[in-house]
């Protein structure tokens, strides 16, 4: 008779303890966080900045023809291949989903400065103008980085979360 009674109270601790972790969690929370160190850290950024880096390299050349065939080679198409992994993706919660909006219309804005940029030097009539309209282009796609950086940093301070250096 001990040893039931000594199983039925182990059996409702547990219980008790099962409870009480489970509503100490916060699926938002939780989906942030694995959101921005598996997806972000992990995929998206590293591609992000690999595309970057073919830019800024073709750039570097100062070679016409070689930035043309970046920004319509290799340039595209991981612009492409990132675009189509980020639409694919879909977080279960609004919070995570305004966030991963914003990373999407920031690659979305970039590929078409690269567009804008790949078709002024392409385009025999073109002018500074054309030129100017692709570096705003591109100048808009920074800025809606930022407003990625810095919502992820206002989720990160509201979830009490630290950013590992």
């Amino acid at each position: 008779m001990k040893k039931i009674k000594n199983l039925a109270l182990v059996l409702t601790m547990l219980m008790v303890f099962a409870t009480l972790t489970a509503c100490g969690s916060d699926p938002v929370k939780d989906e942030f966080v694995d959101y921005c160190n598996n997806d972000v850290n992990k995929t998206f950024n590293p591609e992000y900045n690999a595309i970057i880096k073919l830019y800024t390299d073709a750039l570097e050349t100062q070679d016409v023809e070689a930035t043309i065939t970046a920004l319509d080679g290799p340039i595209k198409t991981q612009n492409d291949a990132l675009l189509a992994k980020l639409k694919a993706f879909t977080p279960k919660s609004t919070e995570v989903k305004e966030l991963h909006n914003i990373f999407i219309k920031t690659v979305e804005i970039k590929k078409e400065g690269f567009e804008l940029l790949l078709k002024a030097l392409t385009t025999e009539a073109s002018d500074d103008t054309a030129t100017d309209a692709a570096t705003a282009k591109l100048a808009e796609a920074d800025a809606k980085l930022k407003e990625f950086e810095a919502k992820r940093a206002t989720m990160m301070k509201d979830f009490n979360l630290v950013l590992k250096k």
